[in-house]
This record gives C-alpha cells, sequence and structure tokens, in this order.
C-alpha cells in the first residue's frame, strides 16, 4: 500500500506541532490519564485504549475517502499541552469539507493555546487542501468556552444541517469568512 502523507505543520507564533504515532503515543496518555475534564475522550485516560486509538487514527491516516491526521501541539520549549485533530477529510475532491477537535491539557488551558493551534490548522487546511471550503468543528453544548472560542474564530453558530442532536453542538468555518477575519487579524 502506497502512503499518503500530510504536509507537515510548520511552528506558529509560540507552538510547534509533532505529528502523533506508535512511538510518542505515550505523552497523549500522559497529558490526560488524570484529567476530569468531561470533554477529553475517555480514550485518552487509559494506557491500552489510548494505544488503540493512536493505531485507528494512522489507519484512517492512509484512506482516501475518510482521511485524517492528528498532532501534539507543544509549547516552544517543547513542552506537550494537547493534541490536534483532522478528520473526514475526502482526498478524492468528492467532498469540500473536513472536520476538526482539539483537547488541550489542564495546566495549559485558557492561555491561549486552542486559540492559537486551531488558527494555525485552518490556515493550513485552507493552504493545502483548495478543495475544502468548510471545515466543521463540534462540541458538547455546556462546552461554553469551546463554544465561545469557536465562535471567536468565525465559526458560525450552531446548525442542524448535520444531526439534531442533544449530544453535540456543530459550528463550522467557511473558507470565504475565515480568509476575511484573518485578513483583519495581525497574525505575529
Amino acid at each position: 500500500m502506497s502512503t499518503l502523507s500530510f504536509p507537515k505543520l510548520p511552528p506558529s507564533a509560540k507552538l510547534h506541532y509533532e505529528r502523533l504515532s506508535l512511538e510518542n503515543f505515550e505523552h497523549l496518555y500522559k497529558l490526560f490519564k488524570d484529567d476530569k475534564s468531561p470533554y477529553v475522550l475517555e480514550d485518552f485516560k487509559n494506557r491500552q485504549d489510548t494505544k488503540d486509538y493512536v493505531k485507528e487514527r494512522l489507519e484512517v491516516t492512509q484512506s482516501v475517502n475518510r482521511s485524517g491526521c492528528d498532532w501534539f501541539i507543544k509549547t516552544q520549549n517543547q513542552t506537550y499541552t494537547g493534541i490536534l485533530h483532522l478528520y473526514e477529510l475526502n482526498r478524492n475532491k468528492k467532498s469540500d469539507s473536513c472536520c476538526i477537535g482539539i483537547s488541550i491539557t489542564k495546566r495549559f488551558r485558557y492561555q491561549g493555546i486552542a486559540s492559537e493551534a486551531i488558527q494555525h490548522l485552518l490556515n493550513s487546511i485552507f493552504a493545502h487542501f483548495e478543495h475544502i471550503k468548510t471545515v466543521t468543528a463540534y462540541t458538547k453544548p455546556d462546552n461554553i468556552n469551546m463554544i465561545n472560542l469557536l465562535k471567536k474564530l468565525n465559526f458560525s453558530t450552531p446548525y442542524d444541517e448535520f444531526i439534531d442532536s442533544e449530544i453535540y453542538s456543530f459550528f463550522r468555518c467557511r473558507r470565504d469568512a475565515m480568509l476575511r477575519v484573518y485578513d483583519a487579524l495581525e497574525m505575529p
């Protein structure tokens, strides 16, 4: 089988990114094993579940129809702070949307890391995958901090084009709207 690769996610202003792999999955487990947040995947709180999650994600990376990639988020001094997800990416260009997700460990929450990482990933998606017009993110309806962050980053308010769900609220960011907002921002 040929290997499909994602473009390297270069450093952003204050952060570095490292591809998730079986060689570094322990960092994911260590980041979240004791995290009590209901918004962190339970898979990250058990070592074997974390390893199984990583194996599954690495298989998805090779998919053409439902591809994805995960990156650790690290500070400039290489401290692991969280994980960034890209998934549901159709490389055959049959779909013009994909999804993103993020989890930040408790110690690094509320420091602008999620905002910078999501902005950087959106810029990368729209630069490298020209067929992508819409990026979707979803969170639990009571995750007010994430909802506010998504709105700040120009994701639409919840919409019901997907599933009318009490479990998740869906948000989307359109390429044209995102480019207008980021042109107005002075990113370092």
